[in-house]
């Protein structure tokens, strides 16, 4: 990429990513020094973290309630590993008028998203904690999205 043209690409134990936005928040991010965390009932996806597709109604209890517990203790900030996608800035840089920040982050802090066609398909087990999602689901529900068509 281009990016490695002016900056020399980071070492092994990082990886470069890039965040698109706005002027206005990329003027905020590098002015502050800091970059917004976003919570999950503020992203522009209403399926995030309902990734899991059940028949059986604890399981879609669970997920539901799994939401807003999430949304109170953790929140999330997206990146890119390709910042020349035009999708990417028709979407997140205010319709290609916006701004692309690349950053090199640490590889054992980045979580990679998995991108699937269907739902998940996991079957809670009766011994598992019946108010609880157990952690590997929660974590598929963290790093699952849907699968967007190509450009």
């Amino acid at each position: 990429m281009s990016s490695a043209s002016v900056v020399g690409p980071p070492n092994e134990e990082f990886i470069r990513a890039y965040r698109l936005t706005s002027v206005d928040h990329a003027i905020s991010s590098i002015s502050l020094r800091r970059l917004k965390v976003g919570l999950f009932f503020e992203v522009n996806d209403p399926f995030e973290l309902l990734a899991l597709n059940s028949h059986e109604r604890t399981p879609r209890k669970l997920v539901r309630q799994f939401k807003p517990l999430r949304n109170r203790k953790t929140g999330l900030m997206c990146f890119s590993a390709n910042w020349t996608n035009p999708v990417l800035w028709s979407h997140y840089a205010t319709k290609h008028r916006g701004i692309c920040l690349g950053f090199d982050l640490r590889k054992t802090e980045v979580q990679e998203v998995n991108y699937e066609d269907e739902r998940l398909r996991e079957e809670l087990k009766d011994h598992e904690d019946p108010v609880a999602l157990p952690s590997k689901l929660q974590d598929l529900l963290l790093r699952t999205k849907i699968q967007s068509l190509e450009v």
